[in-house]
């Protein structure tokens, strides 16, 4: 749950200076889709993590659809963000952050029109964008490790 991390004194002014609005979609969806739409629909950008939690180990956890539904629903691209190191730098269970090197790697848009079946509806096709968007994350990943196991 993100919203949580924005609740004290540090954290809940970082998220007025940078115009956050934390919404815990596990608590209320409706709202949270209905908040993330309204953004968009303004032009704003949106970040949504997809997997709904931080990592223990650096591991994909299973990708929630709620991206590939607003994508989908609002006729919106996805920018795949991999981001690699947040796991040492602020472990899960850790009060505070930890020096450690973060690598972010952004990928080209998918887009639902063009990058899926068009005979995909519904259900199906959240599905099959969420699923592609985990692959594209998770190919971002392997590459930067890789590149690091190089250095």
């Amino acid at each position: 749950d993100l919203s949580e991390y924005f609740q004290t004194g540090f954290m809940r002014w970082l998220a007025q200076a940078l115009n956050i609005i934390p919404i815990d979609a596990d608590r209320n969806l409706m709202r949270a889709m209905r908040a993330g739409a309204r953004g968009l629909q303004a032009g704003k950008l949106l970040n949504i993590y997809p997997e709904g939690q931080r990592s223990f180990d650096g591991a994909l956890q299973e990708f929630k659809e709620g991206a590939a539904i607003l994508a989908t629903e609002l006729r919106l691209p996805l920018i795949p963000v991999a981001i690699d190191g947040a796991y040492r730098a602020w472990p899960r269970a850790a009060r505070r952050l930890h020096f450690a090197p973060i690598r972010i790697r952004v990928g080209a848009p998918l887009d639902p029109a063009r990058d899926l079946p068009p005979d995909l509806r519904g259900e199906a096709r959240y599905a099959a964008l969420t699923a592609l968007l985990k692959q594209r994350i998770q190919e971002m990943l392997d590459a930067m490790r890789k590149e690091s196991t190089r250095r």
